[in-house]
């Protein structure tokens, strides 16, 4: 019979903490009541009264105390004592199950604010204990010292008119107890037990305690507490303003010295990259004209080779001319009567073609020189103003580059 109490009961506290862990408004009247607190607190709203809802569950009565180290509502460090007591029972018969426990537990924490409100702590702790627990074949009795890591979260409930605050906290104690212990078993006529004889002090590790628990504190909640200091502390936030605006103002006026370093730099680059695009299309130019005058000088010489050549065949012909002339001459001479023969007149006629062929290879030599001379001087200027161009080009593109990175 006993067994199944404790089962419902077990079953009845789990539905209750789950029924916790959903979210909980906040009353209305507590909205902003601490939102522009100034950071310190009066010595009774660093108290705080605690009881753990799972030790009622198992109906053990329990409570404790906690106390915040410092004034201000951004310290971070608490102390509490905390203690249950579960009283021997009488009952007609030996019951199965048994848990009579006594402690004592002193414990020292450090709190964490999160943006939502939840509060998360690590804390010290050590206690005495005097039990007798049974839940099995096998019950232990015996008394010991206990110490070990306590971790959990808490959360704001509820808020009052006079600035009081309910949270829920949730967390679990870790640690190992040297203790001296006996074991007994319950006899079989179930009217006694039976106890082995007692164990000498030894080191056992354990879970003291899991802690579901609802804590009143005299002054803010979870929510107003153990926050960053520059949030809550008007002269502390003042201090941190002023540090960090004398570091933005040094790293602008840092960053102002490198930007004007930097800019120095583009210029310089800039400037340089002009000149060197000046220097390549001067270089550019000088080819082009150096190609020019060896094309126009090419002309010229070619012109000239055929200037000689149309002379030459010039004086050739003209010679023929000559000798076909003095031939005549003396044909006429001899024979004054005589008419020119066919052979006479023919060589006169080539003669006079010749004549007429050398003195336009002649000209026309003269026109191609002129024109090849004009073709280059054209090609050197336009290749001039090609690379002059391509350079201008080049700046500009550097010039606006460095604009760019400058802004």
């Amino acid at each position: 019979m006993t067994r199944k109490i404790f089962r419902k009961c077990l079953f009845t506290g789990l539905l209750f903490v789950m029924g916790l862990l959903q979210p909980v408004s906040v009353s209305a009247q507590s909205t902003g009541l601490y939102s522009n607190r100034l950071d310190t607190l009066s010595f009774g709203e660093r108290f705080a009264i605690k009881t753990n809802a799972f030790d009622w569950l198992i109906l053990t009565p329990n409570i404790g105390f906690e106390f915040d180290l410092a004034n201000r509502n951004w310290s971070k460090w608490t102390i509490g004592v905390y203690g249950r007591y579960n009283p021997s029972t009488r009952h007609p018969k030996v019951t199965y199950n048994v848990y009579d426990i006594k402690e004592l537990r002193a414990e020292l924490r450090k709190y964490w604010r999160t943006p939502k409100y939840f509060a998360y702590y690590v804390g010290l702790y050590g206690s005495y204990d005097d039990y007798q627990i049974k839940f099995s074949k096998n019950g232990y009795k015996g008394k010991g010292w206990m110490g070990g890591v306590s971790l959990g979260f808490a959360k704001r409930l509820y808020a009052y008119r006079n600035g009081s605050n309910v949270d829920f906290e949730l967390g679990l104690n870790l640690g190992a107890m040297y203790t001296k212990e006996q074991k007994f078993q319950r006899a079989d006529n179930a009217n006694r037990y039976v106890y082995e004889p007692e164990k000498d002090w030894h080191v056992i590790p354990m879970v003291n305690d899991l802690s579901m628990s609802f804590i009143y504190r005299f002054g803010p909640g979870i929510k107003d507490r153990y926050r960053k200091r520059e949030v809550v502390d008007d002269a502390y936030r003042r201090r941190v303003n002023e540090r960090q605006l004398a570091h933005e103002r040094a790293e602008r006026e840092r960053q102002l010295r490198h930007d004007s370093l930097v800019v120095a730099k583009q210029e310089a680059k800039v400037l340089k990259e002009q000149q060197k695009a000046e220097e390549k299309a001067q270089k550019e130019q000088l080819k082009v004209e150096k190609e020019a005058m060896k094309a126009q000088m090419k002309a010229e010489k070619q012109a000239a080779k055929e200037q000689r050549k149309a002379e030459k065949e010039a004086q050739k012909a003209e010679a023929k001319a000559v000798k076909a002339n003095k031939d005549f001459i003396q044909r006429d001479e001899g024979r004054e009567s005589v008419k020119l023969t066919k052979e006479e007149k023919k060589a006169q006629k080539a003669a006079e073609k010749e004549a007429k062929r050398a003195e336009k290879e002649a000209q026309k030599a003269a026109n191609a020189s002129e024109k090849d001379r004009t073709k280059a001087q054209l090609k050197a200027n336009k290749e001039a103003a090609k690379a002059a161009k391509a350079a201008e080009k080049e700046a500009a593109k550097e010039a606006k580059a460095a604009a760019k990175r400058n802004r």
